[in-house]
């Protein structure tokens, strides 16, 4: 069962988004680890803003491709503490593991079938794309 909704999964994103770039000043990260998480912060925030859902700005990348992104990211996030070498730093190395779970969590959870039009623009705010008046 399916129990997020393209536009709860989009809050999930920006929470995602805030998270990364917060996190190096809460939790005192190193240099690389901070470069990291900003840079994925940067990235995830661009994907988020382009993908056709309710969130998204532009619509440029199909919810399904963004599902398989995300998919991705949880993954990455999970090991890039060792590939990055900042494992050992307890702070960072749990932020990360423990995003990557969460996201992963969400990717499951994301019902990625409703969203409504991939690739419309003229979807409005509520993600519902607008029909044509009936003509009398």
């Amino acid at each position: 069962m399916k129990l997020l909704s393209p536009r709860a999964h989009g809050l999930c994103d920006l929470v995602l988004v805030s998270a990364l770039v917060a996190a190096p000043a809460w939790l005192g990260f190193g240099p690389a680890a901070a470069l990291t998480s900003l840079a994925l912060a940067a990235v995830w925030l661009a994907v988020t803003l382009l993908t056709s859902s309710p969130l998204g700005l532009v619509h440029q990348v199909p919810l399904s491709v963004h599902g398989v992104l995300e998919l991705a990211l949880s993954l990455a996030l999970v090991v890039l503490p060792w590939i990055v070498d900042f494992a050992r730093h307890r702070s960072a190395r749990n932020f990360f593991v423990i995003s990557g779970v969460l996201l992963f969590a969400v990717w499951l959870l994301t019902d990625y079938a409703t969203a409504p039009h991939e690739n419309s623009r003229e979807d409005d705010a509520s993600g519902h794309v607008p029909t044509a008046a009936p003509r009398h």
